[in-house]
């Protein structure tokens, strides 16, 4: 028997899960997930082999139907693995329902905020990949279907990887539209544009195609479009290249590694790699010949129509078929129907026009909330603007159906709640624990059941929700009848984006995203606007964009209505100023401050007093005035050591680090040593790893003036093994930390490499607009 820990351990009532579990466990050990359930791998001591299996593994799958919900083995098991979890042990909870039960009490207690899959809807075949593919990007690994190897030669280690795309399982009709597609992708010219008014099904019609041609291509890539091909290719994240990371050349700007990942995408794909670019939708873009340009086949889904392109169009236009229409209402709308109800229906389908996304929505709102085709219909006879085809947009058609489809619908408070708050998330999603955290709502089915009626769009496999486009613009009009319904998702959305600390670089990005996005859809006036300018601010100000985290501090002031707020925001825009290289802006921001605070200094402003006195001490530093530099790091330094209790550990050790890097621009370095020790271990004992890295990065300039090279290289390479998962790249103090390291080879006599270091902190403080000069690295 393998008594080696297994990835997967599955729960499960044995009686009656039993054909389910095996299923899974097949499709997952088939992926190279190795699991462990009973009674298949139970050793002679049957409760001890289940607790060690527990103990063991990454993820806890949790097979639920009727009798595991009320199974005190089964509950038993779940408790600990809860152990665990509260430990902040690296394990996943993950429940996976197999039939239409809700969680009893007891299972609630452990997993009510935990998001169930669903394993019910069919077919069986795709809940179950779902799964497998969760189960996958949970280990941190890629799918392991869809990989095309290059062919040789000088560019063999590397390779596209595959994304898995799932149709809708409620896709009808497009027989034509769908042949097209694949008469132009299988001839010589094998690119081409599906064109369409949104909710007309684009993005579904290019899925049933994948569903259909998949094994036609050796790689089906689907990528959602942000703002220009270059930004959308150049995200590793977005477009993957096995063996290309953005890491590995920080000397690129934006545009030389887009144009770096395109030379190897053409080199390495042939027409067998499909490539999917959804919501394309602008009328151009500079890139768009070079990125067709390659053997490879390409499909956009897009509302605009290519002004400049010689690439084929296919314009989806509204369904007319009747018996298409009626298949698509029936996908939603399951109740019995006599003769009377269809010619019902008939009427309702000739008012919703075609428009796809309407029809499923009014089909899922009668279905769900009993609504008979008579009344559906008469509702609808009396909303219909009295307007004819010659003045109105058909546009502005649908809009107005989308409204009335709301106003129709009768959702619950709770359910409009939940659609207001995903209208200000972007079209990557977010994550559906993330939303109910955020929301503060706890009820799952809640999401569940607006998923099921089409009015959010769910990814099984990371489990992130968003609106479709048409849906999302719905929902702000609603917004600004009810202001304050996201109060707590926008004060929720603040508060992450002020946590830099220990969050990974890719999360700090997305929090940019959903902070740009939700300050993009709220009114000027917003009441909470500013809250989330706040946060934007900050989160534009960590990733070192700081010209234009400067610029949003300065609309802020115009919001500031109280000193503790004006003196928070002038300190940051202070800061900001020190970072971008511009210590004289820095200098008088801080002391503009400073004059504000009163004497004696109020409790609730001694933290951000200590800043400003910092943000004084770094700026004088480099504006070469030491003496005045350490004079106001001392007096910061007293005030802590007088009042310890007043200034958090983290405050305490920054104190010491901003006094400790004067002192060593003085000259001064066995204090500085001395002082730089004593903020490490402050930063160790709060297991703060990315505070200590700036102090090793003093270090390291002082074991350089010490001649002891090795250690000045070591230590500068533990800060950028520290910095570069949380900041990213092409962070200013990954510039800092090369203009830190070039100093040492420059010491060493070795100039080549000095010039190097030089060139790529030089990239870097150009691609942020900032000065060189500053190396100014630091966030507290």
């Amino acid at each position: 028997m393998n008594t080696q820990p297994r990835e997967v351990f599955i729960s499960y009532h044995t009686q009656t899960g039993g054909e389910a579990v095996r299923k899974i466990c097949a499709a997952l050990e088939e992926a190279g997930i190795s699991c462990w359930y009973a009674p298949r791998d139970v050793g002679p001591n049957y409760a001890q082999s289940i607790v060690e299996a527990i103990r063991g593994c990454r993820v806890f799958l949790l097979v639920l139907n009727e009798k595991s919900n009320v199974s005190a083995h089964v509950l038993n098991e779940i408790n600990c693995a809860f152990d665990r979890f509260k430990e902040k042990e690296e394990i996943t909870l993950l429940p996976f329902r197999i039939d239409q039960c809700s969680l009893s009490d007891d299972i609630y207690y452990y997993l009510g905020r935990i998001h169930i899959m669903d394993g019910v809807v069919p077919p069986e075949q795709l809940r179950i990949q779902e799964l497998v593919d969760r189960i996958t990007r949970l280990l941190n690994r890629e799918p392991s279907r869809n990989i095309s190897l290059s062919a040789g030669g000088g560019m063999s280690s590397y390779r596209i990887v595959g994304s898995i795309v799932y149709p809708d399982s409620h896709f009808v009709g497009r027989e034509a539209e769908l042949e097209e597609v694949h008469a132009h992708l299988s001839g010589p010219e094998n690119k081409m544009f599906i064109v369409g008014m949104g909710g007309l099904g684009k993005s579904e019609v290019a899925r049933m195609y994948l569903k259909r041609h998949a094994r036609e291509y050796d790689v089906v890539l689907w990528v959602s479009f942000e703002e220009s091909l270059c930004r959308t290719l150049g995200s590793d994240a977005a477009f993957p290249i096995q063996g290309l990371s953005r890491a590995d050349f920080p000397e690129d700007s934006a545009t030389d590694y887009f144009q770096r990942k395109l030379r190897i995408l053409k080199e390495i794909a042939d027409r067998r790699v499909l490539l999917v670019v959804d919501n394309f939708d602008v009328p151009g873009d500079p890139d768009l010949e070079a990125f067709t340009g390659g053997a490879y086949t390409v499909l956009f889904t897009t509302r605009c129509h290519q002004e400049n392109s010689r690439l084929p169009e296919l314009e989806l236009r509204p369904i007319t078929d009747r018996s298409e229409l009626l298949d698509m209402f029936r996908a939603e709308y399951t109740r019995t129907l006599d003769e009377q109800g269809i010619a019902q229906v008939d009427s309702i389908l000739r008012q919703l026009d075609g428009h796809p996304l309407s029809i499923r929505l009014v089909a899922s709102a009668m279905q769900s909330r009993r609504i008979s085709p008579e009344k559906m219909n008469e509702l609808l006879k009396q909303g219909v603007p009295a307007l004819t085809a010659q003045n109105a947009k058909a546009a502005d058609l649908i809009f107005g159906r989308l409204r009335q489809v709301f106003r129709l619908s009768t959702l619950s408070e709770e359910e409009q709640y939940l659609l207001k708050n995903l209208s200000l998330v972007p079209l990557g999603g977010i994550f559906v624990e993330t939303l109910f955290d955020w929301c503060g709502i706890d009820d799952f089915e809640l999401i569940d059941d607006l998923i099921r009626r089409s009015w959010v769009i769910h990814n099984p496999v990371t489990d992130q929700v968003h609106l479709h486009p048409l849906v999302a613009d719905l929902m702000v009009e609603e917004l600004e009848r009810d202001l304050m319904c996201c109060g707590k998702l926008l004060h929720s959305l603040a508060d992450a984006c002020h946590i830099f600390i220990g969050t990974s670089y890719e999360h700090k990005l997305w929090l940019l995203e959903m902070s740009r996005t939700a300050c993009g859809r709220l009114s000027q006036d917003h009441p909470l606007r500013w809250l989330v300018l706040k946060g934007q601010a900050r989160a534009t100000m960590d990733l070192s964009l700081y010209r234009d985290a400067i610029t949003l501090y300065k609309e802020l002031l115009g919001h500031a209505d109280s000193l503790p707020l004006e003196v928070d925001i002038r300190n940051l825009l202070s800061h900001c100023c020190q970072l971008s290289g511009d210590p004289a802006s820095c200098r008088q921001a801080a002391l503009e401050a400073i004059e504000l605070i009163p004497t004696p200094v109020p409790k609730e402003l001694i933290i951000t007093h200590s800043e400003l006195l910092s943000r004084l001490v770094e700026s004088n530093r480099d504006l070469g005035n030491y003496d005045e530099a350490v004079e106001f790091g001392r007096q910061n330094l007293e005030n802590c050591r007088n009042s310890p209790k007043d200034f958090p550990p983290l405050n305490q050790g920054w104190i010491r680090y901003h006094l400790a890097r004067a002192l060593y621009m003085r000259g001064d370095l066995e204090e500085s040593e001395a002082l730089l020790q004593e903020g490490i271990d402050i930063f160790e004992g709060i297991d703060d790893h990315y505070s200590q890295s700036f102090s090793y990065d003093v270090l390291s300039q002082i074991r350089m003036k010490q001649k002891r090279f090795g250690e000045a290289l070591e230590l500068n390479q533990k800060s950028w093994n520290i910095l570069l998962p949380q900041i990213g790249p092409e962070h200013i103090d990954m510039g800092n930390n090369l203009m830190w390291r070039s100093n040492i080879y420059q010491a060493m006599g070795d100039e080549e490499k000095a010039r190097g270091c030089c060139a790529q902190a030089a990239e870097i403080f150009r691609k942020r607009n900032c000065l060189a000069a500053g190396m100014t690295g630091s966030v507290t």
